[in-house]
């Protein structure tokens, strides 16, 4: 038996602007969007004509469950479904298109790729409804994305794909990492922007906070000459902007953090994302320590009143850390935004609801009293779709503390 993907389904489409569809998506909890476990699969989106997008999938073998067939063999059993509206309020299908698969590779330690194309007609933007299931687990994983075409320039019509000709699935790249671009509209040359900046983490929910207006200048500028496969490598850290046309401010990012992103393995990086549950004390401290990793797990040890506890501790928050760096990384790292801090002292919500230009988020049971709710307004950010930021208010106050609080007592906080 052949021991790689073997395509069980096909592809099919159904396009008839009269379709309907029962569910919006702004009605739609997608909580299991924010989980620490489960599937996880990440998607891009490539504008490849006027008229049809292609979707690419990638999904982690070690988050497919694989059962023994009747044969002996262990086989994942996946299906995908994608919708797409022209509004996220709206019931109306645009298209809809569906793959079902096996995977015989369990050991393999690449992603399943899956691409699946859309019919996107006269839409400029359209929101796209995803559903990833696992079929032996009987889970499902569900997301969205907007795809807008107003502008040549956007984001949908640049392709990146990795050495292996396989389509890159997120922004980030590692410090010897060469990507592939291509571009639907072909320019003569593009123009890089170089920013090489640090930003400041996220204050407290109830802090007020001074909007700061970035500057858009880049710290460098360069050219290259564009050509349908061009190879791109970025070694410096930072974050690096691409265009044809510097008379808009849309364009392709790539964002190069440290090589183990979204992990955070360097001492550094980890005492600083503790600053959301330290006092300024503790905080200099293990800012100052000689050997900083035995600070961090003295820090741990002495807040859970043991090793055992502490490594529970360590595990439950940096895997926070972690997932917001994953979900919630826009010029600056997930971890150090307005949602990434919530979503660390809080932990997932129990509901998260898609709105035109903002989210709720709700910790407690829906529509009861005591329930904790934040709302993030989104921000136009020319670098990133995926910028927020919380509106503040003096009555998270006492939440916030008393989340933090649980953490210093060495408890998770909605674990």
């Amino acid at each position: 038996m052949n021991r790689f993907a073997i395509v069980v389904g096909i592809l099919f489409s159904v396009c008839a602007i009269s379709c309907r569809s029962s569910q919006k998506i702004s009605d739609i909890n997608f909580s299991g969007l924010y989980s620490v476990s489960g599937l996880q699969p990440e998607i891009s989106v490539y504008q490849e004509a006027d008229s049809a997008a292609s979707l690419t999938i990638a999904i982690n073998r070690k988050e497919l469950l694989y059962k023994k067939d009747d044969y002996g063999s262990f086989l994942a059993h996946f299906r995908i479904h994608i919708r797409s509206f022209p509004a996220l309020k709206s019931t109306t299908l645009i298209d809809s298109v569906s793959l079902e698969m096996n995977d015989a590779d369990p050991e393999n330690q690449k992603p399943v790729f899956c691409s699946l194309k859309l019919k996107t007609l006269t839409h400029t933007v359209f929101y796209c409804l995803i559903s990833v299931t696992d079929i032996n687990r009987q889970q499902q994983f569900r997301t969205w994305q907007k795809v807008d075409k107003t502008n040549r320039q956007s984001r949908v019509y640049f392709r990146l794909t990795d050495e292996n000709g396989n389509d890159k699935t997120n922004p980030y790249l590692r410090s010897d990492e060469q990507v592939k671009i291509v571009s639907k509209h072909e320019p003569s040359e593009i123009k890089v922007r170089c920013y090489h900046r640090n930003f400041p983490f996220a204050l407290p929910p109830f802090a007020e906070k001074v909007p700061v207006q970035f500057n858009y200048a880049a710290d460098s500028i360069y050219s290259i000459e564009y050509h349908p496969g061009m190879k791109l490598n970025f070694p410096a850290e930072g974050f690096y902007h691409l265009q044809f046309d510097t008379a808009v401010k849309a364009g392709l990012t790539i964002f190069r953090f440290n090589d183990d992103f979204p992990r955070i393995t360097d001492a550094d990086k980890m005492i600083e994302s503790l600053r959301y549950i330290t006092n300024n004390n503790e905080y200099s401290k293990l800012r100052s320590a000689s050997d900083k990793k035995e600070a961090i797990d003295r820090f741990w040890i002495e807040l859970s009143g043991s090793r055992e506890r502490a490594r529970t501790l360590i595990r439950k928050y940096y895997s926070r850390v972690q997932q917001a760096n994953r979900l919630f990384t826009t010029h600056q790292e997930g971890w150090q935004t307005d949602r990434g801090m919530i979503y660390i002292v809080f932990g997932p919500p129990a509901t998260v609801y898609i709105y035109q230009d903002s989210e709720e988020w709700g910790y407690g049971t829906y529509g009861y009293s005591g329930t904790l709710n934040f709302t993030f307004e989104k921000i136009y950010n020319p670098f990133s779709d995926n910028d927020f930021v919380l509106r503040r208010s003096p009555f998270y106050e006492q939440p916030f503390y008393r989340a933090v609080s649980r953490w210093r007592e060495g408890v998770a906080e909605n674990d």
